[in-house]
């Protein structure tokens, strides 16, 4: 287990001790953190990490853009980095530890003001502390009929993290960074930046948000998975609340039928059938996400459980092998008609729709509540279920990009039973087809008690990105034990591209050294 600590520049006791004074003169002694116990909240993490070799050296709570850009000016002016966070609850991906140890987190939680709701252009403004359950709540108070897309921790995370991460959700709007329009953005030098129509300030609030581009170069994609700028304002498309909707699931009998699965998601998505992802993914996927116990499958104590294992349950209790779920909204008329383009797809292939009362006697209560809540925009917890799975606390995802093609599907999941096997973890694997492409989804689940295994887990990683990547495939998000790796495999001229920008807006490299692998 590594560390890019040592990227870091070293500052000085004294320097840091200064800044600390003035840290508390700009922002109040109330929102400096530098005691080990009140910092040791936002050390929580899933990871087979050494926690210590990234805790960050304290943590700065803000809550306007005034002290944002006071809290950088001393940063400039001592080199001291900070590392801004959210919500700070990126789980499975490294929760709100920096990517190098020794910065200061600059925590944005209180910063959490929905600033406007449009119903007509369906448009939120909103600051990075504004969490799925509050807008959600807002949304609902309101009688406002728009629909969020969340994702799977819905009720703690927010929309801007997750945009900015580039995370995925449940509805039509999944990829959540396409819904971004408009960001306020405190560069390192304390300017604000306002993209697009933003700029023109007369005219912001009625066009900021409902035009992505405005003139010149588009640059809200730069602050997304970057260390560009802190953005403290982001505007976001809502989905319009359909008449209805219904969850549905295509289930095939065999492994083998995979590549059907694969095929007939991206038919029915690139066509606009469904609008929603479709998650794809093994009998254990479902069952691990509704919370039925492993030991169903195989007694905990008795070795990881395979691939092979998993087919063999299936088989024997005469459950589906593979299945593709999502939902179909719209009125009941465009609904109908939609289950009909997929049965006419499936027919004399082998699979069977399932949606309904029929939904409801095939899949534990558990996960048809979820489904509904999910791909209706409602926050729930239930994906944490996923922890209890085997126990320990220990999470970690892999998540490299596939494309939406059965063949492709088929040899990433030879490439992942490989090293399952290799590392002796249970295949708990999923895709989230989003069109062209899927990302497929390792759950790796690990027992953070147990030194051997956490060790294995990280052995684990560093291998299969290293695979992955000769396979010529790259994943979409990174932790930080890993970013400065994953950023390799993306090849050097991104990594020059990426510092030369750095390097322009951040000489000082003050604002998250070692995002994405951006270092200095």
């Amino acid at each position: 287990m590594k560390s890019e600590q040592s990227l870091l520049k070293p500052y000085s006791k004294e320097s840091f001790d200064k800044a600390i004074k003035e840290y508390r003169e700009a922002i109040g002694d109330e929102n400096v953190f530098v005691n080990a116990d009140q910092i040791e909240p936002y050390l929580k993490t899933y990871l087979p990490i050494d926690e210590t070799l990234y805790a960050p050296s304290g943590a700065l709570s803000v809550t306007s853009v005034e002290q944002i850009q006071a809290v950088l000016k001393i940063c400039n002016k001592y080199k001291i980095p900070v590392w801004p966070i959210s919500t700070g609850r990126n789980f499975g991906y490294g929760a709100a530890l920096p990517a190098i140890g020794g910065q200061l987190l600059l925590d944005l939680r209180k910063m959490n003001r929905i600033i406007n709701i449009d119903e007509e252009l369906g448009t939120a403004l909103v600051e990075p502390g504004v969490t799925y359950q509050q807008l959600y709540d807002h949304l609902q108070d309101n009688n406002i009929p728009l629909n969020l897309c969340v994702p799977g921790p819905g009720p703690l995370v927010g929309p801007v993290g997750q945009a900015l991460i580039r995370g995925e959700g449940y509805t039509a709007y999944a990829e959540q960074v396409t819904s971004i329009c408009g960001l306020e953005v405190i560069m390192a030098d304390g300017k604000v930046l306002r993209t697009g129509l933003g700029g023109i300030e007369t005219s912001s609030a009625r066009t900021w948000q409902c035009n992505k581009y405005g003139y010149g170069p588009y640059l809200d994609g730069i602050f997304t998975q970057s260390n560009f700028g802190v953005v403290s304002k982001m505007g976001l498309w809502l989905m319009p609340k359909p008449a209805h909707c219904e969850v549905f699931s295509v289930v095939y009998p065999e492994f083998s039928d995979l590549d059907k699965v694969v095929n007939l998601g991206r038919n029915l998505k690139i066509n606009d059938v469904v609008r929603s992802p479709i998650l794809l993914g093994p009998t254990a996927v479902g069952m691990a996400l509704g919370g039925i116990p492993r030991s169903v499958i195989k007694k905990p104590g008795e070795g990881h459980l395979s691939l092979e294992d998993i087919k063999k349950f299936s088989r024997e209790n005469k459950q589906p092998a593979v299945s593709a779920t999502s939902a179909l909204h719209g009125t009941k008329e465009q609904i109908a008609a939609n289950f009909k383009y997929i049965e006419d797809a499936i027919a004399g292939t082998g699979g069977v729709l399932i949606h309904g009362q029929y939904l409801e006697q095939a899949l534990p209560p558990t996960l048809v509540k979820h489904f509904n809540h999910a791909f209706n925009g409602i926050p729930d917890l239930q994906e944490f279920a996923l922890l209890n799975w085997k126990g320990g606390g220990g999470l970690i995802w892999f998540a490299p990009i596939c494309p939406a093609v059965g063949s492709e599907a088929t040899k990433q999941i030879t490439l992942m039973e490989a090293l399952s096997e290799e590392f002796k973890f249970d295949f708990i694997d999923a895709f989230f087809l989003n069109g062209r492409s899927m990302v497929h989804l390792f759950n790796l689940f690990y027992d953070r008690n147990n030194a051997e295994e956490t060790q294995r887990a990280y052995a684990f990683y560093d291998k299969a990105q290293r695979v992955f990547a000769e396979a010529g495939y790259g994943v979409y998000r990174s932790n930080p034990a890993f970013m400065k790796s994953t950023a390799t495999v993306y090849g050097e001229a991104q990594s020059h591209v990426n510092k030369k920008i750095k390097q322009a807006l951040d000489p000082n490299f003050i604002i998250s050294p070692g995002m994405s692998g951006i270092t200095p």
